[in-house]
């Protein structure tokens, strides 16, 4: 059962859309993709098994719950990234990090730390939750 800022976050969300299709005229609505091309992505994203949930190989061994990054956390540094790059793209695997001078001196270890005290308690949190099983 979902709770109230759930709902209330989802139906927000689900207004945010329709508030951005409708500013689509209908003529151009209608016509974004032919019929045969929204077919074709039904056809092609309906094939069974084209989505597979699974646990990962280790599971059996280490438990089915890991500490993952939450999808916040995750557009949270994101964020923090495309600051500090001024919107840059960077390539994949370079770290990102603050300037070591000014104001920014205290910012990556901080960072640092929060990341690591809350991966900490995440991987407790899984510890117990894997006892449990």
């Amino acid at each position: 059962m979902r709770t109230l800022p759930a709902l209330l976050t989802l139906s927000a969300s689900a207004l945010a859309g329709v508030v951005l299709v409708a500013r689509v005229p209908a003529q151009e609505r209608a016509s974004l993709f032919a019929d045969t091309e929204r077919a074709a992505l039904l056809t092609y994203w309906s094939a069974p098994g084209r989505y597979v949930s699974d646990l990962p190989e280790d599971s059996v061994a280490k438990g089915p719950w890991v500490v993952r990054l939450t999808s916040d956390g995750s557009e949270w540094l994101l964020r923090y990234q495309r600051k500090l790059t001024a919107g840059k793209k960077v390539p994949p695997g370079q770290v990102v990090t603050a300037p070591e001078d000014g104001a920014t001196a205290s910012w990556e270890p901080w960072l640092a730390a929060r990341i690591a005290a809350d991966r900490a308690d995440a991987k407790r949190t899984a510890d117990v939750a894997n006892a449990q099983l």
